[in-house]
């Protein structure tokens, strides 16, 4: 789909629209056109040999709930063959605002590549009003290779303040690179788990901000931050029991920690070093490691440890 728009709902009659197993694309939206997935819509785009839902050189995907009648979107975007379940790419952008009292679920699962891919400028938000969110879910489980659940790159935006699981993918369950912003939380049930490599891995001046979610039994760190970030974690959130340290930072990073529990994790709770800054309150933090010498802590942080550099 090239510059136009389409619209496609159930607000009257329930829909059904499948684009599967096609050889490249699913869903194709491209050079400024626009695709509104309507309420009362059940896409499916599974097994096609790249994408299912791409979005890219300033097109964009809108999933629309109706309030009259009420009626939610379903998505499944699982089992294709390339880079991505579903894409925002080179400008693109992904958009759903859920309503109170509307069921909704976005899933993008068993995919070769990642579940949700977003970069080069480009965002995905999936928003609700405030905590009153439990009728809808995403879910980002079991992807493949290189990246895992979610990938943003290159100056791009990923806000997840709904529901949503980000669990047994093959690599990292969110991967992020080069000067990007995610938000995962607010009033929401977010978990990353289980995961075959860091339930976190955040690189290049990246900043994350968590708000409430569970980061557990990853089996390297919970949150891997380097070069520049920034973290604040706060809201009741939890990183326990992953196979490496709870939060490792190094080279510049800020971590920011309120009402967080931060223990029984397989290495150091918290690990930091070369320039960067510790400062938590009201939260439960087990063992740290860190230097006086190249680290900041202030508020409850301190730096009692070594500042190990084995895993750099």
């Amino acid at each position: 789909m090239s510059s136009s728009s389409h619209a496609f709902s159930g607000s009257s009659v329930p829909v059904t629209l499948e684009f599967n197993n096609n050889g490249i694309v699913g869903i194709n939206v491209v050079n400024d056109a626009s695709v509104q997935l309507g309420g009362g819509v059940d896409v499916e785009a599974t097994g096609n040999g790249a994408e299912g839902l791409s979005a890219v050189h300033s097109g964009s995907v809108r999933f629309q709930e109706y309030d009259s009648p009420p009626r939610g979107v379903t998505a499944r975007f699982n089992s294709n063959k390339g880079w991505a379940g579903i894409t925002s790419y080179e400008h693109g952008s992904l958009a759903f605002w859920h309503h109170v009292g509307v069921s909704s679920s976005i899933t993008a699962e068993n995919n070769a590549g990642v579940g949700l891919g977003v970069g080069q400028n480009s965002s995905a938000r999936f928003e609700g009003p405030g905590t009153q969110t439990a009728s809808a879910s995403l879910t980002f489980n079991g992807n493949g290779s290189p990246f895992g659940g979610v990938a943003v790159f290159q100056n791009s935006t990923v806000t997840i303040r709904l529901p949503a699981e980000i669990n047994g993918n093959t690599n990292d369950g969110i991967h992020i690179w080069g000067s990007c912003f995610v938000d995962l939380g607010v009033g929401s049930s977010v978990t990353v788990a289980n995961n075959g490599r860091h339930g976190i891995h955040a690189n290049h001046a990246s900043v994350m901000a968590i708000n409430g979610a569970a980061i557990e039994n990853n089996a390297g760190h919970g949150v891997a931050i380097y070069d520049n970030g920034e973290l604040s974690v706060w809201g009741g959130a939890s990183i326990t029991g992953n196979g490496e340290a709870g939060i490792h930072a190094w080279n510049g990073v800020g971590i920011y920690l309120s009402n967080t529990t931060i223990t029984g994790n397989t290495d150091d709770d918290v690990s930091s070093g070369r320039g960067s800054r510790l400062g938590w309150s009201t939260s439960t933090v087990g063992t740290v490691n860190c230097n006086a010498s190249d680290t900041i802590a202030f508020d409850d942080a301190s730096c009692p440890g070594n500042d190990d550099e084995s895993d750099q």
